[in-house]
C-alpha cells in the first residue's frame, strides 16, 4: 500500500526503531497512522515496536489490525501468537497458528511457534513434528534448528539432537 503522506514519520519510526529509541518511534508510527490509517504495514511495523517495550495487549491490537487489513501475510498473526506464547496463553497462540497454518501450510515462524507451544506443553512428539515441518520448509531457520535439538533431547533420540545441534551451528556461520 502506497503510504503517501504518512511516509516521512514512517521512516522517522523506522529510523527510531532500528537506533533502540522505541517511544520515539511508537509516536512516530501513531504520526504516520493518522495520516494513514489503512496501512497495514504501518500497523504491523508499530506492533513489532510496541512488543518490543512489553505492551503486549496494545501490540497484539496492532497485530490484529495489520491482519484485518491485509489477511493475506501470516507474520502479523504469528506475532501475535507469539506473544500470547510469552504470556502463556497457549490456547490463544494455538487459535492463531492454527488459523495461519490453515492458509500458509509452510510458513515456518507459525510452524516453528506452534512447535513451541506443542513442546512448552510437553507433547514432545508433536512439537517435533512442528519442528520437523519448519525446517523442511526453511532449512535455514535457526531457532526451529535449536528447537528441534531440544525436542530431540527430550525424547531420547541422541542421534537426532546432535544432528539438529550440528545444522543449528551450520545455519549460525553462513
Amino acid at each position: 500500500m502506497d503510504i503517501g503522506a504518512a511516509g516521512p514519520a514512517a521512516n522517522r519510526a523506522s529510523r527510531a526503531a532500528l537506533d533502540g529509541r522505541y517511544q520515539d518511534a511508537i509516536k512516530a508510527y501513531q504520526e504516520a497512522l493518522s495520516l494513514a490509517p489503512h496501512a497495514a504495514n504501518l500497523h504491523y511495523a508499530l506492533g513489532l515496536v510496541l512488543a518490543e517495550v512489553q505492551q503486549d495487549k496494545k501490540a497484539i491490537k496492532s497485530f490484529q489490525k495489520a491482519s484485518q487489513l491485509a489477511p493475506h501475510n501470516p507474520e502479523p498473526m504469528t506475532e501475535e501468537a507469539r506473544l500470547h506464547i510469552r504470556a502463556q496463553r497457549y490456547d490463544l497462540a494455538k487459535q492463531v497458528l492454527e488459523k495461519v497454518l490453515e492458509h500458509h501450510p509452510t510458513h515456518a515462524p507459525a510452524l516453528n511457534n506452534r512447535g513451541v507451544v506443542a513442546f512448552l506443553e510437553e507433547s514432545y512428539s508433536e512439537a517435533c513434528d512442528f519442528f520437523e515441518r519448519a525446517v523442511q520448509s526453511h532449512s535455514q531457520f535457526r531457532d526451529a534448528w535449536f528447537n528441534l535439538a531440544d525436542t530431540y533431547a527430550m525424547l531420547g533420540n541422541i542421534e537426532g539432537e546432535k544432528r539438529a545441534r550440528s545444522r543449528y551451528y551450520e545455519v549460525g556461520k553462513e
